[in-house]
């Protein structure tokens, strides 16, 4: 079934997810005896294929610094560029969790389809963040914060927690 669905044009990571549930339900009727065994068992799905990550180069990150100057969230995507921060990572970032004496930034959050949710114990981090002369945007934007928005710990764009 797995090799059908992928000459389908089915994405392995599919093919993976409809194995698992197959797999779910058919271990489901075994327990109620329903069937005598789960024959998903002998099956092997294709595993997802990893993409290898590609940083951009240092004339791409100039580039797209470059074009960004200006917009309203350059100072995102300096520490996008800087830090190798995830999007989901970025975009819970606190005040509380920048720390512009030791120039780190604390990863304690990330957010998934809108889902925000704490980074795993063994992942929370603390990352350079490169706070520098070169970075003159990212002062600028800190010094045009509104008062109490960094005691509140509002998000990049002053969310609620």
């Amino acid at each position: 079934m797995d090799e059908q669905k992928l000459d389908g044009g089915l994405s392995p990571r599919s093919v993976e997810i409809i194995h698992a549930t197959l797999h779910k339900a058919l271990m489901q009727a075994v327990g109620w005896m329903l069937i005598p065994r789960d024959v998903a068992e002998a099956a092997t799905p294709p595993r997802p294929t990893r993409w290898e990550i590609k940083p951009l180069s240092q004339e791409q990150a100039r580039t797209l610094l470059k074009a960004a100057r200006g917009d309203g969230l350059h100072a995102l995507h300096v520490l996008a560029v800087t830090t190798g921060m995830r999007n989901g990572e970025l975009l819970v970032l606190q005040w509380k969790d920048v720390d512009l004496e030791d120039r780190t930034l604390l990863v304690r959050r990330t957010v998934f389809n809108g889902v925000v949710s704490p980074v795993a114990s063994f992942r929370v981090s603390r990352r350079p963040a490169f706070f520098s002369a070169e970075h003159a945007a990212i002062y600028e934007m800190l010094d045009a914060v509104p008062h109490g928005m960094e005691e509140g710990g509002g998000g990049v764009q002053g969310a609620q927690n």
